[in-house]
């Protein structure tokens, strides 16, 4: 979870946010949010959650977001406007990492035969979900 000013500009972050994302709190508090955005939304998508969270809505999705070392991920996120005043001050992200979640399923609907003609083992690896890497690189991080 991490808390952002109204421009996207980290504030704030938690230990689980260090521990996904390998960015430390020094690291990451003053940049803007933008720093995991992984490249996999496009603008219309940004435009669409900006136009939500401005108006004072919660906006939820599932995206690909980029860790430090490179490595892509995919969470379920939350962002939370936080109003003082009827006025939006911050904006609160709560996600975590479905990866696991999504590789598990889609591998049991191949195993009884349910095709997915978007969703092949490449677009799992794209994403670094699966294989040896991403078991590496989780066990990696873990240690710093």
């Amino acid at each position: 979870m991490f808390i952002t000013d109204p421009t996207g500009l980290i504030l704030w972050v938690n230990a689980a946010f260090t521990q996904l994302t390998g960015y430390t709190a020094a690291q990451a508090v003053g940049r803007n949010a933008r720093l995991l955005s992984s490249g996999q939304q496009g603008r219309r998508f940004y435009r669409r959650m900006w136009e939500c969270i401005s108006s004072g809505q919660v906006w939820s999705a599932e995206t690909v977001d980029c860790d430090r070392y490179g490595f892509r991920y995919v969470i379920e996120q939350s962002i939370y406007p936080l109003l003082r005043c009827g006025a939006i001050h911050y904006y609160l992200s709560v996600h975590h990492e479905v990866a696991d979640q999504r590789v598990q399923r889609l591998e049991a609907e191949r195993r009884r035969g349910v095709e997915h003609p978007q969703a092949d083992a490449r677009d799992i690896d794209e994403v670094g979900l699966g294989g040896e890497r991403q078991v590496a690189h989780r066990a990696e991080r873990g240690r710093r």
